[in-house]
């Protein structure tokens, strides 16, 4: 797809639920409608799709700055309109900024056609001008109260979706905008109950590890199930890598075969995930040892 971002642009605003967001018009004048299309073909450019390195999208890797998260053939919500002939959309509102209900602004350049191109920019509270806050504008050499609501708009994007593919580098601002979950979702009580049924584990109070299981928890247990981690380790690895990193790993023998120990409180057991997801690293130079939050596999060189 070629456009000349150089174009006029549109411009919406996303409010209500990540997975069924509604999509509002944000009306400009046209003088500003020239400066933020400037603007935001200025973003585009700087965010770097065809100069960055793409790394499929998991929630445990924090890209370099070189780099971009992608999920390929990402499926908008159906409540999102083509918003490249969207023309009879309802209009962003001061209710909807006053009560916080503006998730994200999208900017759309003339030309585009079934929402091949759609960048945007996530909004959260501090980018809200509120009537009921007090905001202070320069009026000449005064300040003065501005009681209007308003929107403070961002120098960067957040996210792009092009031609079907979403791109971004970092995951939590596009969680308040977009929904995730059919790419990575948190597990549910009943996939924690098989998670912790695996013939690896031996589980003294499954229910009481469901009631501690937050939401970081539930997304961990998730990852490792789809990347089959479980499938390919044994327990003797885990309580070896455990000594490794100081992270305490017990075993015990269930039904003639050994098992590893799931620990009971919400801190082990989230070191306990952590170790099953390959989170901590030994340094080949210094022997150091890191927890890290970002892993991104490398081939092996040959001599």
């Amino acid at each position: 797809m070629t456009l000349n971002l150089r174009r006029l642009w549109n411009f919406f605003a996303i409010t209500g639920r990540p997975d069924a967001p509604d999509v509002c018009g944000l009306p400009v004048t046209a003088e500003l409608q020239r400066e933020l299309s400037g603007s935001f073909a200025e973003q585009f450019e700087a965010f770097g799709i065809d100069r960055a390195t793409h790394v499929d999208y998991d929630p445990s890797y924090k890209p370099d700055d070189d780099e971009l998260l992608v999920i390929h053939d990402f499926a908008l919500p159906e409540s999102f309109p083509d918003l490249t002939t969207a023309i009879d959309l309802p209009r962003l509102t001061d209710d909807h900024i006053d009560t916080g209900n503006v998730r994200a602004l999208v900017a759309v350049p003339q030309g585009a056609t079934n929402n091949a191109l759609l960048c945007f920019q996530a909004i959260d509270n501090r980018q809200l001008l509120k009537r009921q806050r007090v905001a202070l504008f320069m009026s000449g050499e005064q300040f003065r109260r501005e009681e209007r609501s308003g929107l403070v708009i961002r120098d960067a994007l957040t996210a792009v979706f092009k031609d079907g593919d979403l791109f971004f580098p970092s995951e939590p601002p596009v969680r308040r905008f977009l929904d995730l979950s059919s790419v990575f979702s948190e597990a549910t009580d009943p996939q924690v109950r098989t998670f912790l049924r695996h013939k690896l584990f031996a589980v003294d109070d499954a229910e009481a590890l469901i009631r501690i299981s937050d939401k970081w928890t539930r997304r961990k247990i998730g990852a490792i199930e789809a990347r089959g981690i479980l499938r390919i380790i044994k327990p003797e690895h885990v309580v070896r890598a455990g000594r490794e990193f100081g992270i305490r790993v017990s075993q015990r023998t269930v039904a003639g075969a050994k098992c590893l120990d799931v620990p009971p409180t919400k801190s082990e057991f989230k070191d306990f995930l952590r170790l099953l997801d390959q989170d901590f690293l030994k340094s080949s130079l210094t022997t150091d040892r890191f927890r890290v939050n970002s892993k991104k596999a490398l081939k092996a060189t040959t001599t």
